[in-house]
């Protein structure tokens, strides 16, 4: 009997899916729906980018299926080095044609999500932070950004990481210790303080 596709891991599904399994399709894009679209959000600040970035990865990764290879790393480093291919590339065509614009990442969405039971003041001073911290992720270099939302907002390991950005899982945590090094200065400037929302 198969296994159930809520119980397979995302490589499982994906080789299911190379087979002919839309379910497995569909159970892949439920899992990565959410994080895919906040990388995008995040990264490039605009919805409506986002929007059409999200839908090309996944048809990217459809018209991929046949080449993925279980074996040569996990499922999420493979998906977001697309992702990260089509936001450099979003970036470099807008430098090209002088379409300077600083990406606004909104943190509002997964900072300030409040539970049905916190006060009004907790709601606030969660929004509050979630403001904060997007004015210092907007302050950081980009390769400092990706990082941090590689790592703490999407979830990826280290390893998988350093497949995404092509370098060593040393590297990858190296550049992780200064985005958050750099991130904290921020913060301290902005507010005196370095317990922010992460």
């Amino acid at each position: 009997m198969k296994k159930k596709r809520e119980n397979c891991s995302d490589e499982q599904l994906m080789l299911r899916f190379r087979e002919g399994d839309m379910g497995a399709f569909q159970e892949l894009y439920k899992r990565y729906e959410k994080r895919l679209y906040h990388f995008f959000r995040y990264c490039l600040g605009n919805d409506e980018t986002a929007d059409d970035l999200f839908q090309e990865c996944f048809l990217r990764l459809i018209g991929a299926r046949h080449r993925y290879a279980a074996q040569n790393g996990s499922f999420s480093s493979w998906v977001f080095t697309i992702a990260h291919n089509l936001v450099r590339d979003t970036m470099r065509y807008r430098s090209r044609r002088g379409q300077v614009e600083v990406p606004t990442a909104n943190f509002r969405e997964i900072n300030a999500v409040s539970g049905e039971n916190d006060s009004p003041f907790q709601r606030l001073r969660l929004k509050e932070r979630a403001a904060i911290l997007q004015r210092a992720m907007d302050r950081l270099p980009t390769e400092q950004r990706e990082v941090i939302l590689l790592s703490r907002f999407s979830g990826l390991s280290f390893a998988e990481i350093s497949e995404v950005l092509g370098c060593s899982p040393q590297a990858a945590k190296q550049r992780a210790y200064r985005a958050m090094q750099n991130l904290r200065k921020i913060l301290w400037e902005l507010t005196g303080r370095t317990d922010d929302a992460l």
